[in-house]
C-alpha cells in the first residue's frame, strides 16, 4: 500500500512494526516521514518480529532470509492471510513445484531470467 495513512493510530502502528524489526537487526532501506509514507524496504528482519505475519495496511516490505525450500513454503504458509503470493526461482522445477505448496488465492512465479511471470488461478494450483 503506498500514499497517506488513515491516521495518526495508524502511522505509529507502522512505526512500532519499524522500530521491533530495527532492534531486532534488519535494516532500513529507504524511509520518509511525516504522515505520508514511502515505501519503506527492511532488509534481513528476523524471525522473532511481532509483525510479519499480520495484516497491515502500509507501505512495509519486510524481506527475511529463510534456509532453504521448506522454510520458504512452511513462512508462506504460516499465516491468516493470502490473498496473493508471489515467488522467483532460477530452477525450472522449482518455480513450478514451490508456488503448488503455497496456500493462497492468486500466485506467480517468475524464472528469473528477465522472463514474464505466470499467474496461476487457483482452479490450476
Amino acid at each position: 500500500m503506498l500514499g497517506p495513512l488513515i491516521d495518526a493510530p495508524a502511522l505509529a502502528k507502522v512505526e512500532e512494526h519499524i522500530a521491533d524489526a530495527v532492534a531486532k537487526g534488519a535494516s532500513i532501506v529507504q524511509v520518509a516521514g511525516g504522515t505520508f509514507y514511502e515505501a519503506t524496504v527492511l532488509a534481513d528482519v528476523p524471525p522473532t518480529c511481532s509483525w510479519p505475519g499480520k495484516k497491515r495496511s502500509a507501505p512495509l516490505a519486510p524481506l527475511f532470509r529463510l534456509k532453504d525450500e521448506a522454510d520458504v513454503i512452511a513462512q508462506a504458509n504460516d499465516t491468516e492471510f493470502g490473498l496473493a503470493s508471489y515467488f522467483c526461482a532460477k530452477d525450472l522445477s522449482r518455480a513450478f513445484r514451490v508456488p503448488l505448496a503455497v496456500h493462497v488465492g492468486t500466485g506467480c512465479e517468475d524464472l528469473c531470467l528477465g522472463g514474464a511471470g505466470k499467474h496461476l488461478r487457483p482452479s490450476e494450483r
